[in-house]
């Protein structure tokens, strides 16, 4: 950085000394009311700790749900947006996080109605017992210009300098640590911003299907810069969040780590209905939230509340097709299942880790939760006729296999393994209708690369017609293991077996 630019940041903090210390009510449009003077001042009390404050936030990512991002600030709608916050509380969170656009806000100086509106929505949030997250920078990358940027910062920041109200601060949304142009920005941008919000935490954001790797490339890029903790977004294999998120922490160290994104999207498959999908985004949730907890890291942020309205009449978006379908909020505001797993987390600390073992939920003839592998193998189908306890099993009929592939359903529990030599135990009751072949329970052992690392699998179920029995197989991890998968295998089977009421349990 030129000494000429130097002199202009250095500049523009002094500038915010006097712009914070105190805060201007601004009267908002829509017909809300203000944002009280100082609030910093009137709750007292002083910040906690980084990592005490991470680990009490239960937050959750808003944009709307119509229109683009940026379409909260520019048809601004106070009702609307406290609906939202009710929303949210009313899923026991704590904290939601909000995007600030250059582009609508004006820029290199705020608009005086647009940081109305913002502190508008941070009171808005408040009076529904909500911190807030401000994400800067969004939709924004003209990295080279560092002197308005931080004229920008300033005027956006100026009204919040360590104020309550503010969970924490994110300079920008999932930065490239590999794009030497935009690390140069976060480099030179981080001390301003950090100055600004006084006591208030600032950190950035990376995302990718390698979550180390893209930490470790940013503690790299940053250089000597530390982070007052590490935001890391999870889109990948779930099962493989605990091994992503242990070697996270481990390069974070010795600063919290915290994700501040977590979603399945809608998988455009078009074999999968609207049930099946939501199913797996619970488990999705469930089985990274799971990880999260059992490294004593924070609670994971879901990325977001609501899906978002597509189709004709509607604006152009930058999230189309899946990407439209994270929400834990349908477009109408009905609650997927999703919503019912977060909510009790966040108000009980307890991931549920129970999965469809009894079969009572399908859809279009497929049991939710579990997949077909191998199905152009054999039949492979729920039946609500034939239940061992409760409602439906699973049956596989006529199937062949091979050496490397066996007609089976196949689920991947919550629970993986924690450490080395842990054992699990999975069992299942099967009958059959003359059986031949092969007919079992097995658990099949992957590596965070999703190499096969073997399997185990229970005594098969005796040839011919047979009653419901038990079956039951005992495995230890294998070293490498990240997680597991459950199998209900069939092959050379020219009758029909069926599989009910699974269970998985960790015995060590």
């Amino acid at each position: 950085m030129s000494k000429a630019m130097q002199s202009t940041i250095c500049a523009v903090a002094l500038l915010s000394v006097v712009l914070v210390g105190t805060r201007v009510a601004l009267t908002q449009t829509g017909g809300a009311g203000t944002r009280p003077t100082a609030v910093a001042a009137s709750r007292p009390g002083s910040r906690p700790a980084v990592s005490t404050g991470l680990n009490r936030l239960k937050l959750i990512s808003f944009v709307p749900v119509h229109g683009t991002w940026s379409s909260l600030w520019k048809r601004w709608d106070p009702t609307a947006l406290d609906r939202t916050f009710r929303s949210i509380a009313s899923l026991h969170a704590n904290a939601v996080r909000i995007f600030v656009q250059p582009s609508a806000f004006g820029y290199p100086k705020p608009l005086p109605v647009m940081m109305s509106r913002l502190e508008a929505a941070v009171s808005g949030a408040r009076s529904h017992g909500l911190e807030v997250q401000i994400t800067l920078f969004d939709q924004w990358s003209d990295y080279a210009d560092l002197a308005q940027s931080a004229t920008w910062a300033t005027s956006v920041l100026a009204p919040f300098r360590s104020d309550p109200d503010i969970a924490f601060i994110e300079l920008k949304n999932e930065v490239d640590p590999l794009n030497t142009r935009e690390m140069g920005w976060v480099r030179a941008e981080l001390p301003l911003v950090r100055h600004l919000s006084g006591s208030i935490p600032v950190t950035v954001s990376v995302t990718g299907s390698d979550t180390p790797t893209a930490l470790a490339d940013l503690r790299v890029a940053l250089g000597p810069i530390r982070l007052a903790f590490y935001d890391v977004h999870f889109y990948g294999n779930p099962s493989d969040a605990f091994a992503q998120l242990s070697e996270a922490m481990s390069i974070a160290a010795p600063s919290p780590l915290f994700v501040g994104e977590v979603g399945m999207p809608r998988a455009p498959d078009p074999n999968q209905t609207q049930k099946t999908i939501e199913a797996d985004q619970d488990m999705y949730l469930r089985s990274v939230e799971w990880a999260t907890k059992a490294l004593g890291l924070p609670r994971a942020a879901p990325w977001k509340l609501q899906d978002h309205a597509t189709g004709a009449g509607q604006p152009a978006v930058q999230m189309t097709g899946y990407e439209s379908d994270y929400g834990l909020l349908r477009v109408d505001g009905t609650e997927k299942s999703a919503a019912v797993s977060i909510s009790k987390l966040f108000s009980s600390g307890v991931v549920a880790t129970q999965f469809n073992g009894s079969f009572s939920n399908e859809s279009n003839g497929q049991p939710l939760e579990w997949h077909p592998y191998d199905a152009s193998q054999g039949v492979l189908a729920w039946d609500g006729a034939v239940t061992h306890s409760t409602f439906g099993s699973v049956t596989l009929s006529n199937t062949r296999g091979g050496a490397a592939a066996e007609p089976a359903y196949e689920t991947s529990p919550i629970v993986v393994p924690t450490h080395s030599r842990e054992a699990f135990r999975a069992t299942v009751w099967a009958k059959g209708s003359s059986a031949t072949g092969s007919n079992c329970i097995a658990i099949s052992w992957f590596g965070a690369d999703r190499a096969y690392l073997g399997q185990s699998q229970s005594a098969p179920l005796p040839p011919g017609n047979s009653e419901w029995q038990l079956l039951g197989v005992t495995s230890v991890a294998p070293p490498g293991a990240a997680y597991e998968e459950v199998h209900l295998k069939s092959s050379y089977n020219t009758g029909t077996v069926w599989f009910d009421d699974v269970t998985f349990t960790a015995l060590n």
